[in-house]
């Protein structure tokens, strides 16, 4: 049985067009780019000045999936996590913890999340992760959600690539894949605590996946008959790995990442690989980035008057938890 999913109806989402994202998606040489919004702090600061981080700070989300939802940005232009060196992955990491456990004590179980490249939705190649709860429940008072019949819906090339450096053996030696209907379809990588993920081995675990998705794309795109099918697919989604990697992947390789607490106490590192190309025009198409880690559907078709005003509540309760845990 398909898990179920809700629908949010969040604040509305200005059209992008193709050509707006491209325009967007070059990387300038240096780390600053003066026609890039994080660099010039368009956002308003949730948390300018991060004790113990020169290089993080604390944004509002311009566009929000749910009222608890802030951003932290890279003060430089840098595009990815695994872009990285390992004293910032480590100043990261003392923020996250400190959020994460202030959340917890709420009640409240985060998951900051992030996309690398355009296949994967980064439409600004600057870092910029999303915080926000990991799961969205129906709460009285709040009218925003409504139950979704949910469907696995996720980039059809993500499990073959897996699969694939599995066959190979060039996997971090942490990492499990989900069996099908037992999760995301992802990479994840194990870690004991959040000390031990923000650790040199949790930098070099991140680095390896990251590294070693891209190549198996970069094979599999060359080779594709190398292709290996996940366990519990039938022979006909075979073929249409092949036909994938040849006619749809125009936009290279992406990735979708996660860390999250885990049920046992640990943390968790899920790396979700994207190389399927989409019409960016088409909604109905569009194959979810960071909706697929809160198991929601996004409505942005605008708010109705009551729901902005439970919806700003609840954004400055969390905004105000997010201060306390940094400041």
């Amino acid at each position: 049985m398909p898990k179920k999913m809700l629908k949010v109806r969040a604040p509305a989402w200005p059209e992008k067009t193709s050509k707006f994202i491209l325009e967007k998606m070059r990387k300038p040489e240096a780390r600053f780019d003066e026609s890039c919004r994080f660099c010039n702090i368009n956002e308003e600061p949730v948390v300018e000045n991060i004790p113990e981080s020169g290089s993080f700070r604390v944004l509002e989300s311009r566009f929000p999936y749910l009222p608890q939802h802030v951003i932290i940005t890279h003060k430089e232009h840098v595009a990815s996590i695994h872009e990285l060196n390992f004293n910032e992955f480590a100043e990261f990491g003392k923020t996250v913890k400190k959020v994460f456990r202030a959340a917890k004590k709420e009640g409240v179980s985060l998951s900051a999340n992030g996309n690398t490249g355009l296949i994967a939705g980064q439409t600004i190649p600057h870092l910029h992760i999303h915080l926000f709860p990991r799961e969205v429940k129906l709460e009285k008072g709040m009218p925003l959600y409504e139950l979704h019949k949910g469907a696995e819906f996720f980039d059809p090339l993500a499990l073959p690539i897996l699969h694939y450096l599995k066959s190979k053996g060039s996997l971090p030696e942490n990492a499990v894949i989900p069996k099908r209907g037992e999760g995301i379809p992802a990479l994840i990588l194990r870690f004991s605590s959040f000390d031990e993920l923000f650790s040199k081995k949790g930098f070099e675990s991140l680095q390896q996946a990251f590294a070693e998705t891209q190549a198996a794309f970069e094979h599999l795109k060359q080779n594709p008959e190398d292709a290996v099918l996940p366990p519990g697919y039938k022979k006909e989604f075979g073929k249409q790995i092949g036909k994938l990697l040849r006619e749809r992947t125009t936009q290279g390789f992406g990735v979708n990442w996660s860390i999250r607490e885990a049920e046992d106490g640990g943390v968790e590192l899920l790396v979700l690989p994207r190389a399927t190309a989409i019409d960016l025009k088409d909604a109905k198409k569009r194959i979810a980035a960071l909706e697929l880690f809160a198991n929601v559907k996004l409505h942005r078709g605008g708010l109705k008057p009551d729901e902005e005003k439970e919806w700003d509540a609840r954004e400055k309760k969390f905004k105000g938890l997010v201060r306390k845990a940094l400041e």
